[in-house]
């Protein structure tokens, strides 16, 4: 048990870790928001701040499976990270463990832009800093992940 414990805390604590970094690649994407219609077509930005969340992960630690999500109740789309690369986790026949250590990123839309579906504005002159990046940390069945409802 502490030896779970200790890995869950790493796992967790190697993402927060990453938070500075999630910060500057956000404020450079909002920075760089010009909200040209051809471009965003009236939409937000979180799906490139989350994209973006995804290559950091990735170049610090390839053993994670990271991807984006939209959330059903609002039109948002936010960063998953489970505790296992993504050859174990999609493998079937991987015995072991069907809970799956999973962490959601994300950095709130209502801190940057306003509006709702697809239809989203600049808020003007935001900073982000790190207690914008909120971490969630939960258990996901491995029978259920690549699952659509």
């Amino acid at each position: 048990m502490w030896y779970r414990l200790a890995q869950e805390q790493d796992f967790l604590t190697n993402l927060k870790s990453l938070t500075s970094e999630f910060v500057a690649a956000a404020q450079k994407i909002y920075d760089d928001w010009d909200e040209h219609p051809d471009v965003y077509f009236g939409g937000g930005i979180c799906h490139l701040i989350a994209d973006a969340f995804v290559e950091i992960i990735y170049k610090h630690h390839p053993n994670y499976t990271a991807s984006t999500f939209t959330r059903d109740d609002i039109q948002h789309v936010e960063t998953i990270v489970y505790n296992m690369d993504s050859d174990s986790l999609y493998d079937d026949d991987t015995d072991g463990e069907s809970d799956i250590e999973t962490v959601m990123i994300d950095l709130s839309p209502y801190i940057y832009e306003q509006g709702g579906g697809f239809s989203w504005t600049k808020i003007p002159d935001v900073e982000f800093d790190n207690t914008d990046i909120t971490f969630y940390r939960t258990y996901t069945d491995k029978k259920y992940i690549d699952t659509d409802y």
